[in-house]
């Protein structure tokens, strides 16, 4: 079949400087793990807000590409809604606003404002699906995954970043430092996809 055969010659083993200064950053951050001080990773802090920061600039990235801009578009929705995944709704911010900088709560807690705030969440999902729709997103994707370079080192990057940060959530393997160390690599990983991707003319 053409279309596997192709595959293999899309292969593109030429890394960027950001993919190789991820590789690096991931190496460094597992070797020098057990020296973070885990404060920097709770909710809210340094590195959650390192990952927000490193989403905020992926969507920036896909909203501002001239190739294919309906598709990064959509790319720069996933991206926020990722960092809308990540502040929980911005659940803590609400609980500081409500309540005062020392109080942490639960949506329980939260009465009337969690349930705006899961709405909101369900219209910004809805409108995603719509985009999607509208524009017929299917088919740009359509065009990448048969003509579009396969960035291997990047990839094997974001699936590897991907797998140590769902594997630190278990209870075999339990580490907050780990889990938000790979996902600051996957998120940055994300974000070079998007680099490299919108300079692709299909």
């Amino acid at each position: 079949m053409k279309f596997i055969a192709d595959i293999f010659k899309r292969f593109d083993y030429k890394p960027n400087f950001m993919t190789v200064a991820l590789y690096l950053g991931a190496l460094l951050m597992y070797v020098f793990r057990d020296l973070f001080d885990p404060e920097y990773f709770r909710e809210n802090k340094l590195m959650e807000n390192l990952q927000l920061l490193v989403l905020a600039v992926a969507a920036i990235l896909a909203w501002r590409s001239k190739n294919s801009h309906q598709l990064f578009v959509f790319v720069a929705l996933i991206a926020i809604y990722m960092m809308i995944r990540e502040t929980n709704m911005m659940r803590k911010w609400t609980c500081i606003l409500l309540y005062g900088p020392e109080y942490s709560c639960g949506w329980e807690n939260l009465g009337y404002y969690g349930v705006v705030l899961k709405f909101l969440r369900l219209v910004y999902m809805v409108y995603m699906v719509w985009y999607f729709v509208k524009n017929k997103i299917w088919q740009p994707i359509w065009q990448y995954v048969q003509k579009a370079p396969i960035f291997v080192w990047d990839f094997l990057l974001l699936a590897a970043a991907v797998f140590f940060a769902t594997l630190a959530e278990k209870e075999c393997c339990a580490s907050t430092i780990m889990e938000e160390c790979f996902e600051l690599v996957m998120y940055m990983a994300f974000a070079n996809c998007i680099w490299r991707y919108r300079q692709v003319k299909i």
